[in-house]
């Protein structure tokens, strides 16, 4: 719960400073755009270090009941592999659609 906190702190900071701040000066406000960053960051370290971990968790464990003892590292990755390119592709097709 910590971390949910912490993320929505973040981001009703992020979004209150991009609607008043960034609103005054059509966008040219530098220290604003500064700040928002280091906030996103947060964010991200917030969810990387609460919420981040629990996917791996129950992902991990179940293929690896389904690979032999020697193979389980390997198969865990490969399981794990296409989540981790699917959320890749989301986040520069994002990234691409905001240029």
């Amino acid at each position: 719960m910590a971390g949910a906190m912490g993320m929505f702190v973040c981001f009703m900071i992020f979004a209150s400073i991009g609607h008043f701040e960034l609103e005054k000066d059509n966008g040219n406000n530098k220290s604003a755009g500064y700040v928002m960053i280091i906030f996103a960051c947060l964010f991200i370290l917030a969810y990387a270090t609460t919420w981040g971990p629990i996917v791996c968790e129950f992902t991990v464990p179940p293929l690896a009941a389904f690979f032999a003892k020697q193979m389980v590292s390997r198969g865990a990755y490969c399981g794990d592999l296409p989540q981790q390119i699917q959320s890749n592709c989301y986040g520069l097709g994002v990234s691409l659609c905001s240029i």
